[in-house]
């Protein structure tokens, strides 16, 4: 008797804790990270481990700014989903979610176009959305970003490490003129001192006064 009893108990055991390991992958977390990984879905969830989702989860409750928060999520969702903008296909980031998010922003941009965009470029706009950005400013970095000359960014990505559309939508949050061409131009000793600026302890008109005189 005492050895069923033991039995009984080891299973249900197991069972509260196979309970355990997937209570995260819930329709309430899916719809929490989805403000910041629109194209997240159930099957991403339940394919992570419960410390995973926790990971993420625990980012979104944090302090951290809105653009600061947003690529945090996005990086733990790609590490713990093991898809990167490098591996993922173009059909991960050219979805209809991602499509409605950036339409919001750019009405005449068509699923063809999101298309034609390699993941990153995509991924970059998205953070950009997700970011605490101010409504005007956020419009204008989205539509630059969207129409964003990719020979240029390719040209600049590849001879060098500050000046890229993720830097681009950074600095734009405080000078909203700023283009890539205009970081290939000063070069990456000065945005790496603009960036430092930005993630920087002085109040935000301080910041965007600092960053503005930089470009003058």
């Amino acid at each position: 008797m005492k050895r069923m009893i033991f039995a009984s108990a080891l299973a249900i055991a197991s069972a509260t804790s196979a309970y355990a390991a997937t209570i995260e992958a819930t329709e309430q977390n899916l719809l929490a990270i989805q403000q910041y990984v629109p194209e997240a879905t159930m099957i991403d969830l339940e394919a992570m481990s419960d410390t995973e989702i926790r990971v993420i989860l625990n980012a979104i409750s944090s302090g951290d700014s809105g653009g600061d928060k947003a690529s945090t999520v996005r990086a733990l969702f790609m590490d713990a989903s093991d898809v990167d903008t490098e591996s993922a296909t173009t059909s991960d980031f050219a979805n209809e979610a991602n499509l409605v998010a950036i339409q919001q922003y750019v009405p005449e941009a068509t699923m063809a176009d999101l298309a034609n965009m390699d993941n990153e470029k995509i991924a970059t706009i998205m953070n950009t959305i997700n970011s605490g950005d101010a409504g005007g400013d956020k419009a204008s970095t989205v539509r630059s970003l969207f129409e964003a000359d990719d020979s240029m960014a390719m040209n600049a990505n590849a001879t060098s490490d500050f000046v890229n559309e993720t830097n681009v939508a950074k600095i734009k949050a405080y000078a909203p003129s700023v283009s890539l061409a205009d970081l290939a131009r000063i070069g990456d000793e000065e945005v790496a001192i603009i960036l430092n600026i930005i993630s920087g302890e002085d109040s935000e008109g301080d910041k965007r006064q600092a960053i503005q005189a930089r470009f003058e």
